[in-house]
């Protein structure tokens, strides 16, 4: 029998074998001051193309004096513990009612952060019978979340609708021979490696010759796209037909954690299933705590 951590000293992975050249440098470099668009590295001002920045909140005066009445008010723990346990407030509950305003929605939830909170989604919304249609070019957190799914997946051509309707047929004769299940699909309002939108508005005009739900993971678009920022949806005019409506804070908001959503029933559902914000300590943040009357017109 040999030994489990034999074999990742001998195979580093893809980027880890690049480890000992990159390090500190093309991977996990360290950079120093404020963050901006020029930053140091190395003791050099440099450009920074790779800030999940977006619209320059990151070191916005109004907000910054926000997270520090948060945190004096509050202090950097409140509230402690999970949601469905110890973790609530007012002030969570009205970020999720301004949010599903804000996208056009029932309901939302909020989550600790974006990557495990897509996952636990998708594996609270899916069961054994069901089927995913997904993007060839979905972001990790998606992949991970399908690697949860114990149904059937089938995969697209990036942003091609012609292949998506294939994986919409095949998916909808598996379900009909099986008698049992549903069909998500699954894409992006922004791709975030190619940067290209993700073809919403024509996979959401298949609702008409096939049934299924809609799940859009709109990390890039969010606050960026659209006449109020609402995303991609917007931008597109069908964020009626997106079902579930995803997205972060770490993107245009520059902060951490995450939101889903959608009809009030299954946001509801969600809200009592999924494992990740169950099973979890809730995230003391500034988004948290915020108060709009406090923050002006940010």
């Amino acid at each position: 029998m040999a030994d489990i951590f034999e074999k990742l000293l001998k195979n580093a992975g893809p980027l880890g074998q690049h480890r000992e050249r990159a390090h500190g440098y093309f991977a996990f470099p360290k950079l120093e001051g404020e963050i901006n668009s020029r930053m140091k590295f190395r003791g050099k001002e440099m450009i920074v193309w790779s800030l999940n920045n977006y619209l320059g909140l990151a070191n916005h005066p109004e907000i910054r004096k926000v997270d520090a009445d948060a945190a004096k008010e509050f202090g950097l723990a409140y509230p402690m513990g999970a949601r469905m346990m110890s973790g609530n407030s007012n002030y969570h509950e009205q970020l999720e009612r301004e949010l599903a305003a804000f996208e056009q929605k029932e309901d939302a939830i909020l989550m600790n952060f974006g990557y495990q909170g897509i996952m636990s989604a998708i594996d609270a919304v899916c069961g054994r019978h069901d089927v995913i249609v997904y993007d060839a070019e979905s972001h990790a957190c998606i992949i991970d979340g399908l690697r949860l799914h114990p149904g059937h997946r089938y995969v697209f051509k990036h942003n091609d609708v012609e292949d998506c309707e294939k994986q919409l047929v095949r998916a909808t004769q598996l379900i009909e021979k099986q008698k049992a299940g549903g069909i998500l699909v699954i894409t992006e309002g922004v791709f975030g490696m190619a940067g290209d939108q993700g073809k919403l508005k024509e996979i959401a005009a298949l609702k008409s010759k096939y049934q299924f739900r809609l799940l859009v993971d709109d990390a890039h678009g969010f606050g960026t796209l659209g006449k109020t920022g609402a995303g991609a949806g917007e931008e597109q005019g069908c964020q009626d037909a997106i079902d579930l409506y995803f997205s972060t804070f770490a993107k245009s908001m520059a902060s951490i954690g995450a939101f889903l959503a959608g009809d009030k029933a299954i946001i509801d559902f969600i809200r009592y299933n999924i494992r990740s914000q169950i099973f979890c300590q809730e995230f003391a943040n500034a988004y948290c705590n915020w108060q709009p009357e406090k923050a002006g017109n940010v």
